[in-house]
């Protein structure tokens, strides 16, 4: 994951999953349970600091994932702690989905805040809730019906009714370590000189070390390009092949003004027909020995 302040990711046209909006840490101290255990006072505080930080209203989180580490004692204390934090400023119950990423792909450990994190802001990104696994019921020692949460048990649309998607993500640590963040889906702006989709083509360039390799990128695109895309994210393959990838010996060049001109265009190609399709430019990239060899001597000298 790479953080860079918002407004020179924006310059600099950078591909925006989410952004951050505040992030608070502290520790529990003697207060904490024990040294696997944290307290409620704790983790409310933290959260109730970053909401300050983030400067946004619990209401308008429309999701949090959860440290969520399936335990008897360390849900309660959690669900309660966020529960705390939120009626706070709201008495309103069942607004906020919640759920854990460990259900998924088990616990990571120390890396287990930042998986949390990459998996809000993919949800953002892509305005859909992924399921929390093999939940059946609620853990009898908290009220879950009564609370500002329930858990998303099923893969689920992110509808947002009036502004910006948000979402929060809990991790905690060994020794009473609490942090919390407030994320925000990334702004509908685009970069300079993208348009609307249609707007003007975009430069699709691809390249490999061999023909048969080029073949190959070209029929991976073009299956990326068969899912649901839209015609704006043309312009994200394009800056990325553009300035993501190296250029290497074999080269394939076209221009594409949304989706379906991509997928058309892909397709000859990977058939062996781009031939006849105007704008197709394909041929192979290689360095002139003789002129390399020519300098190579004359700064020898």
């Amino acid at each position: 994951m790479l953080l860079k302040r918002a407004a020179d990711a924006i310059a600099d046209g950078d591909h925006i999953y989410a952004l951050i909006r505040g992030v608070a840490v502290n520790n529990d101290g003697t207060d904490k349970a024990g040294f696997h255990a944290p307290s409620v006072e704790g983790q409310t505080d933290v959260i109730v600091k970053a909401l300050r930080a983030a400067n946004v209203d619990p209401r308008s989180i429309g999701y949090v994932e959860a440290h969520g580490t399936g335990t008897p004692l360390g849900d309660p204390i959690e669900l309660q702690a966020i529960s705390t934090a939120y009626r706070r400023y709201t008495a309103d119950t069942q607004f906020c989905g919640i759920g854990s990423v460990k259900t998924n792909i088990g616990h990571v450990d120390t890396a287990a805040g930042l998986a949390g994190l990459i998996k809000v802001a993919l949800s953002l990104e892509r305005r859909e809730l992924p399921p929390t696994l093999h939940y059946r019921q609620p853990n009898p020692r908290f009220a879950l019906s009564e609370s500002p949460f329930f858990v998303v048990d099923q893969r689920t649309p992110w509808d947002q009714q009036a502004g910006a998607r948000r979402a929060a993500v809990s991790a905690f640590g060994l020794g009473g370590t609490n942090a919390h963040a407030i994320l925000e889906e990334a702004p509908a702006a685009r970069r300079d000189g993208t348009g609307a989709a249609g707007d003007r083509p975009a430069l699709i360039v691809l390249s490999a070390r061999t023909a048969e390799q080029l073949q190959e990128r070209a029929e991976q695109l073009l299956a990326h390009a068969s899912t649901s895309l839209i015609d704006d994210e043309v312009f994200d393959i394009a800056y990325t092949l553009q300035v993501g990838r190296e250029a290497m010996e074999h080269r394939l060049a076209f221009a594409a003004a949304s989706v379906e001109m991509m997928r058309t265009t892909l397709r000859a190609f990977v058939a062996g027909d781009s031939d006849g399709v105007y704008g197709v430019y394909r041929g192979a990239a290689r360095k002139d020995k003789e002129m390399w060899g020519a300098l190579i001597g004359w700064l020898g000298r």
